[in-house]
């Protein structure tokens, strides 16, 4: 760290001395590439994420989500990534609200309060917002919703994925598993803050 100076780019996180092997096995070589390949869906995200117009407790989540599953602890980056995706269908589902308010009425907007912002869990939030969204097919579909009930449902699955991993049930989340969602997740964030900004955009 005193070798190696910070910059506005570039960061020293941590450094690992170790002697050098006189010869790496064939074996060890695959595990390097294996761990190398894991380690750079994680590392991807957390790229993207320093330039997307979010806010610090949505970061947070993902950070902390990447960085658990780039270090193997799998169910925490599991528990991590669901309170992240939570997160961020209460904030499409507040937006939804601006927009209904706008150009639907004020009686439409409390109605979506009692039953959607407030709903008692999860679950009934997704179902209920997906019911109201679905009137809004062409725009979905410009933003990259092509399949609404499908797009949808991918936030229902990493709920229960979060669930199993953040109660004692004794599942297992596999890595291949764990890296496919963080990869399909990635592309939704954009998708779904792309469809944020043009709820309030259109509630102004």
């Amino acid at each position: 760290f005193e070798i190696y100076e910070d910059d506005d780019e570039y960061a020293a996180t941590s450094v690992e001395v170790s002697v050098l092997a006189d010869k790496v096995t064939e074996i060890e070589i695959e595990e390097i590439e294996k761990v190398i390949i894991e380690n750079s869906v994680y590392q991807s995200f957390i790229k993207e994420l320093y330039d997307m117009n979010i806010d610090e407790v949505e970061k947070r989540y993902l950070y902390e989500a990447c960085e658990c599953a780039s270090r193997g602890n799998l169910l925490a980056g599991a528990t991590m990534l669901g309170c992240s995706a939570e997160y961020l269908l209460i904030n499409m589902c507040k937006a939804y609200q601006s927009y209904i308010l706008k150009n639907k009425g004020a009686t439409e907007a409390d109605i979506f309060e009692r039953k959607v912002i407030n709903a008692k869990n999860a679950y009934t939030r997704l179902d209920e917002f997906q019911k109201r969204i679905v009137s809004e097919k062409d725009l979905l579909k410009k933003l990259g919703f092509e399949n609404i009930a499908l797009n949808f449902n991918f936030l229902d699955i990493i709920r229960k994925v979060r669930n199993e991993a953040g109660h004692p049930t004794g599942n297992i989340v596999s890595q291949e598993e764990l890296q496919m969602t963080f990869g399909n997740y990635q592309h939704f964030l954009k998708r779904s803050h792309n469809l944020i900004d043009k709820l309030i955009e259109d509630s102004k």
